[in-house]
């Protein structure tokens, strides 16, 4: 009995573990996305374009490949909701322009 419940604790801690990470992760990527956001300036087209060179090299990160796009923007919802929906009206265009 004392193994099964050392050997279910053991479990828990490593899940526990790995999920801290993935969630770490996905902060990480969101406040790099954040920071790409702030360079949208209204009143400015081509702060889109360097907006969207700092997305990709970001995007590009190796530690970055399994974070989905739909935890990318949950975190981004809480650390910079502006920037959120900045990337989220990027996003829909990218991909009707995708779908043409």
């Amino acid at each position: 009995m004392k193994k099964l419940l050392f050997a279910l604790s053991l479990a828990a801690i490593l899940l526990v573990s790995c999920t801290g990470k993935k969630k770490q992760t996905v902060n990480n990527l969101a406040g790099e996305m954040c920071k790409a956001m702030e360079l949208i300036v209204a009143d400015n087209p081509m702060s889109m374009i360097e907006a969207a060179s700092a997305m990709t090299v970001i995007a590009d990160k190796p530690e970055y490949k399994k974070v989905t796009e739909d935890e990318l923007i949950e975190a981004m919802k809480t650390i910079c909701p502006e920037g959120a929906t900045k990337f989220i009206e990027i996003s829909s265009s990218a991909g009707q322009t995708e779908e043409n």
